[in-house]
């Protein structure tokens, strides 16, 4: 015999299961409550019925019991009574039994939970971490189709990135069209029984397709933000309508998609971040090394690892002191500074020495290195290779004073290439000097010249000039 299937609300049984009150009828096509469909359907002739209502131990009807037609005179209710009470051992072991069956399928539901959320947690490939959630939807939920919906800001539309059961490679949904946009922009969830009893429904995806829908669950993927991302569409649960515990899987599985795609939009960001800082390193002229709490050195420039004449491999990890060494004290001294007392300085015109013997005149920046909530996270130094310039301006110095040294230096190349401009040349010759110089010998002319040289110069300098040779000329 085939199940009887009806409304909760039709014929005599639907009463006492709305009313929960017990109902006997001796003559059942006299009561206005009678559905004569079922009999005609199955070719059974209903009499009499006595019908009373199931109820749980918390008193929550779950059912009815009903016995038709008495074979020896009419119904009682001395009959209701005892059907009563059959009723409730009835309603005792229905209850147990479903108990075991929600402690059943709890088991595996939560198995595949924790499965979902280690996964969220340790799976770098999203791609394959959302098809593997998805798919536990549609175990879960015993339901035909499984679609993953993520909003495309480009398009203000919804795109299919995991599709569960369907042969389209790709989904395409306008924002302002059907169910699963609707569900987006209002962020609520809907369990729809019967899709094209729905006006949301679009049946010309069905008409396409070929396939048929019968019921739907939506709900939406919603960020730690509050911001809708996309929504998980589910289609035919098997076992007829989706229930109320479905709802409840799915958005918990759609909030575990939401943390799996905000992690990998974290993982990308911090990803793009660290290539930009890594290029800034790599851009500058300047030596970078950035230090733990510790001492130890945590990142470092191609400009620092040149400047060190180590490799960066070798320093990477390596604490402060075996880096610089003893003859560097003045370095570990400012790293001392800025790690244990967090206070910055900067050392002009300093001399680096190396392992391998090599000197380099720097300038040294120290500042402490905190986050964003005043957490010391270590140092960093800056080192300015200045030897270059300081060899240039030694040597510039013997010819010009230091203001024009700097400003030649400051324009760099460019100054050195020559502009035009006036200026003014001096040309300065002493008389008679063969014979002054025999006159008073080679202690007092190089003495006479020493003070003449002296005071010509000192007066170019004062105005800026340059002195571009000197040379002793018998005449």
């Amino acid at each position: 015999m085939s199940d009887i299937r009806f409304s909760c609300d039709n014929g005599v049984a639907g009463k006492v299961f709305r009313g929960g009150e017990s109902e006997v009828i001796n003559d059942a096509y006299d009561s206005p409550y009678f559905n004569a469909e079922i009999d005609s359907d199955t070719g059974y002739e209903t009499n009499s019925i006595l019908c009373v209502p199931l109820r749980t131990r918390a008193g929550v009807i779950i059912g009815v019991t009903e016995v038709l037609n008495k074979r020896d005179g009419n119904l009682s209710t001395t009959d209701a009574a005892l059907l009563q009470a059959f009723t409730t051992h009835t309603a005792a072991v229905i209850e147990v039994a479903q108990l075991a069956e929600l402690a059943g399928d709890s088991q595996p539901e939560e198995a595949q939970i924790r499965e979902v959320t280690r996964a969220v947690s340790s799976e770098l490939d999203i791609d394959k971490l959302l098809h593997r959630i998805i798919a536990i939807a549609s175990d879960l939920l015993d339901a035909e189709r499984s679609t993953l919906f993520i909003h495309d800001a480009a398009t203000n539309g919804l795109w299919s990135r995991v599709a569960e059961g369907l042969t389209e490679r790709e989904i395409r949904i306008p924002s302002h069209f059907g169910i699963a946009s609707e569900i987006f922009s209002t962020r609520r969830a809907v369990n729809i029984p019967n899709a094209y009893a729905d006006q949301r429904f679009n049946s010309d995806v069905d008409r396409k397709t070929g396939y048929r829908t019968r019921s739907i669950l939506c709900v939406p993927v919603v960020n730690k933000h509050g911001r809708a991302i996309g929504v998980v569409q589910e289609l035919n649960r098997r076992g007829g309508p989706f229930r109320t515990r479905d709802q409840r899987r799915l958005e918990m599985l759609a909030a575990q998609s939401a943390i799996a795609l905000d992690n990998v939009r974290l993982a990308r960001e911090a990803l793009d971040e660290r290539n930009y800082s890594d290029n800034v390193l790599r851009s500058l002229s300047d030596g970078v090394i950035t230090l733990d709490t510790f001492g130890n050195i945590v990142k470092l420039n191609e400009a620092a690892s040149k400047l060190l004449h180590v490799h960066a491999h070798e320093m990477l990890g390596a604490a402060a002191t075996k880096v610089f060494g003893t003859h560097n004290a003045w370095i570990l001294e400012s790293v001392q500074k800025v790690i244990e007392k967090r206070v910055g300085e900067t050392l002009m015109d300093r001399t680096l020495r190396t392992h391998d013997g090599h000197e380099a005149a720097i300038n040294l920046t120290a500042t402490p290195l905190t986050d964003t909530q005043g957490k010391a996270l270590g140092g960093t130094l800056i080192l300015e290779d200045i030897t270059q310039d300081k060899r240039m301006r030694a040597t510039m110095a013997r010819y010009m004073t230091v203001e024009v040294a700097e400003q030649v230096l400051a324009d760099g190349e460019g100054a050195l290439g020559g502009r035009s401009g006036l200026a003014t040349v001096l040309f300065s010759d002493i008389k008679d000097f063969t014979a002054i110089a025999e006159r008073l010998g080679p202690q007092d002319t190089a003495s006479l010249l020493n003070e003449y040289f002296t005071e010509m110069v000192e007066i170019v300098f004062e105005h800026n000039g340059i002195l571009d040779s000197i040379s002793v000329t018998p005449s």
